[in-house]
């Protein structure tokens, strides 16, 4: 009779222990699944920057900047722009200058949930202002202009002296596509006028001096 007591005792108490085993808990409670990993913000991708056109002249051209991008989350994305030190927003801006140079183009693109995405781009300003020399039917001269407006005022400087660029009534001028007209003044000596074209990089021009003995000889100066 005792050994029976006794299995019946182990056989309970192996019951239990097996129930308990077999319990668990889910750290979301019963009956609930775990929530899905947060999905992480992605950052947009600039492919490139367009500028059109990539060189141009002060105060005279047009330039065109735009920036292309994309967005991996398909975020809708805004843009800003440093230009030379000019703020500007939007996917494409125009913008003229007043002064000349070598500038920067940087656009910062955002897709709203705080990643951003940056690309730079350099383009050139042609001016006419700045210190020129050049070779002439004379010989050797220096020029100092300032250009404002599309218009050239200064100094020319040769062996005889120095004379008058752009006298009163008839300033130099150059146009969108970069041909300068300068009368140079240097009484009572002389009275020519130069015609060229500034390059795109600003930093020279070739043409030919008319006047004063002169006609359609070539001439070119470098800054």
């Amino acid at each position: 009779m005792a050994r029976v007591l006794w299995a019946a005792a182990a056989l309970a108490a192996a019951a239990l222990l097996a129930g308990c085993g077999s319990s668990s808990k889910s750290p979301t409670g019963p009956g609930q699944a775990n929530p899905p990993p947060a999905t992480q913000n992605r950052a947009p991708v600039v492919s490139g920057i367009t500028i059109n056109p990539p060189s141009g002249f002060q105060d005279r051209t047009q330039f065109t900047f735009s920036a292309n991008a994309s967005d991996p989350d398909g975020d809708t994305l805004t843009y800003t722009w440093n230009i030379a030190g000019n703020p500007a927003s939007g996917q494409t801006v125009t913008m003229a200058f007043t002064t000349g140079g070598e500038g920067t183009a940087t656009v910062t693109v955002s897709d709203g949930k705080g990643a951003t995405a940056t690309a730079s781009q350099a383009f050139t300003v042609a001016t006419m202002t700045g210190t020129w020399t050049g070779e002439g039917p004379w010989g050797p001269f220096t020029m100092t202009l300032t250009q404002a407006a599309g218009f050239i005022k200064g100094t020319y400087t040769d062996a005889i002296g120095t004379a008058e660029v752009g006298p009163t009534g008839e300033i130099g001028t150059i146009d969108n596509s970069g041909n300068v007209s300068l009368r140079v003044k240097q009484a009572p000596f002389a009275d020519f006028r130069m015609t060229g074209v500034l390059e795109g990089n600003g930093r020279r021009v070739t043409g030919t001096v008319s006047g004063s003995g002169a006609q359609g000889v070539p001439f070119v100066m470098m800054k």
